[in-house]
């Protein structure tokens, strides 16, 4: 082999690596063009809730980290009336993003996807002292506060009640005796023997919970669910979860309190790509701390329970002794 043989066969080795390199970044490029997600010039509306609940400030952290970390022109977030509201506003493309309690996600998840999880809304149930309750079957025959017919403290309270037989206890008409908002409940607990208990459907830590705890501490304390009364409610509703609060959550509780909770979904349209859903997933969740600092409803979430997908199996414990 002369030389001139050698470099025509060097040059066409070299024009093959070229064009096997050329290939890969082309099959590369065209592999992150597909996956990439562009939201340059688009604009986004959030909708959540009353101003002064949860969803609202929820609602503007998302809104930021929108605004801060994509190219988007620009995020709304605006006021509702609950989650039912917020999907019917997905449903009829008023807004691209909605904050949703888990019962309504679950009765709309044909039309909707879930990007992540927020806090959890518990039932919370405050109880006297000077009464011998040491579980909701304890009630029956007793006088409690359930809330109004049309509020979720409602709905999940006659759900639990229900579940474990207690279908004797003297449920309050809250319109009745003047006693619709949480403080006047509580107030009723405190001063009146008559008054067993009042449910109460709220995330923690709730200045309304701690409020009664500190005004009447020698008359009132939390109660937990027992092991068999959320199996029994998690395996019936799936939009239901276990929720544990932790002990020192409020000053006069030094235990955990069990009970079973709603989770506030971030939903979006059941149109929208799953690639798309998964961004909005992780950049949530890479900027969790946006969220955390927004309220102290939120400041208990983890990237663990943000990903969570709210329709699973329920938990499985023991059964009580």
């Amino acid at each position: 082999m002369n030389i001139f043989q050698l470099l025509r066969r060097i040059k066409r080795e070299y024009l093959t690596v070229i064009g096997i390199i050329v290939f890969i970044i082309f099959i590369i490029l065209v592999f992150f063009q597909g996956d990439s997600i562009d939201f340059k010039d688009r604009e986004f509306i959030i909708t959540t809730g009353s101003r002064e609940g949860v969803y609202y400030p929820a609602g503007k952290a998302l809104c930021s980290i929108i605004e801060k970390e994509t190219e988007a022109e620009d995020c709304d977030r605006i006021e509702s009336d609950g989650s039912q509201d917020n999907v019917d506003a997905i449903m009829d493309e008023d807004a691209q993003i909605g904050i949703v309690q888990s019962d309504i996600f679950y009765t709309n998840q044909r039309n909707l996807k879930q990007v992540g999880a927020l806090h959890t809304e518990n039932l919370m149930v405050i109880v006297r002292n000077d009464v011998d309750i040491e579980s909701l079957s304890d009630l029956a025959g007793r006088k409690i506060i359930i809330g109004s017919e049309d509020s979720q403290t409602y709905k999940t309270s006659r759900a639990v009640l229900e579940e474990i037989g207690v279908d004797d206890a003297i449920i309050a008409d809250v319109e009745e005796e003047d006693i619709e908002d949480i403080s006047s409940q509580f107030a009723q607990l405190c001063s009146n023997n008559e008054v067993s208990a009042v449910f109460y459907v709220v995330g923690y830590p709730s200045t309304e919970i701690q409020e009664a705890l500190n005004s009447c501490p020698n008359t009132i304390t939390t109660l937990s669910l027992k092991n068999s009364t959320i199996r029994k409610m998690t395996e019936k509703y799936p939009f239901y979860k276990k929720s544990i609060i932790p002990e020192d959550t409020y000053e006069t509780v030094e235990d955990p309190i069990q009970t079973i909770g709603l989770v506030a979904v971030i939903a979006v349209s059941d149109e929208v790509e799953d690639k798309e859903v998964e961004y909005l997933r992780k950049l949530f969740i890479d900027n969790i701390e946006t969220i955390q600092e927004e309220h102290s409803a939120l400041e208990y979430i983890t990237e663990e329970s943000m990903a969570e997908m709210i329709i699973g199996d329920a938990e499985t414990d023991e059964e009580d002794e």
